[in-house]
């Protein structure tokens, strides 16, 4: 902080907001899955941020946002490699069928195996893409 980075700054203290008024809303302080959920949220949002921005030309304030996703990505655990989330699909395929009206139980149950480190995008794209080939 010392070089007087304003915007890891600002977006820390969002961080910091963002778990206090998490906890104030549950009514006791957080565990750490529960913070790595706000985080997730706030990822989330700077996503589909930058997506919104991009589409309007928006480039500027695109690029702020995925400075503050580079920023919170440092505190959320290391996401699975594509091998890994392969393996926990196939774990999952052999109690679930493989069939649509099953993806969302399947996404649900490979994120709760991955212990939150998978994220439901890429599950989704990976199951959605052995429908198709």
């Amino acid at each position: 902080m010392r070089a007087r980075d304003e915007l890891r700054l600002a977006t820390l203290r969002l961080i910091i907001s963002r778990v206090k008024n998490q906890e104030i809303e549950n009514k006791k302080p957080l565990n750490e899955q529960e913070v790595i959920s706000v985080l997730k949220r706030e990822k989330k949002q700077r996503l589909d941020s930058i997506d919104a921005y991009t589409k309007a030309g928006r480039l500027e304030s695109a690029e702020t946002e995925k400075k503050e996703l580079e920023i919170i990505e440092r505190y959320l655990p290391e996401a699975l490699s594509n091998d890994d989330c392969q393996k926990l699909i196939n774990q999952v395929l052999e109690e679930i069928p493989l069939e649509k009206k099953n993806i969302g139980q399947i996404i649900g149950k490979v994120i709760a195996l991955s212990e939150g480190r998978a994220d439901a995008r890429e599950v989704a794209k990976i199951i959605n893409g052995r429908f198709d080939g």
